[in-house]
């Protein structure tokens, strides 16, 4: 529960944690461009297809629904750090 929680506070950390300290990364996607750009965009969304991939899994009920609460993580992320300062 604690490695969850993490992940999804500090969702780059974790991403270059799982990306230096395993192969979850490499075994879910091809080369570096996607991660590397998954970290900088949309993190939450990158762990999270790499853990299913990992997993085994299909792309579809309880998965995709984890995959898609991940990407709004990152959407909110993104939309409060354009929202103006008052």
């Amino acid at each position: 529960m604690a490695l969850l929680l993490f992940v999804m506070v500090f969702p780059r950390v974790a991403l270059v944690l799982l990306y230096m300290s395993s192969h979850v990364i490499q075994r879910a996607y091809e080369g570096l461009l996607v991660p590397a750009l998954g970290l900088i965009f949309l993190p939450a969304t990158t762990t999270a297809y790499a853990w299913i991939v990992n997993m085994h899994q299909p792309l579809s009920g309880s998965y995709l629904a984890a995959l898609v609460i991940a990407l709004l993580i990152d959407a909110g992320a993104w939309s409060e750090a354009t929202r103006p300062k008052s």
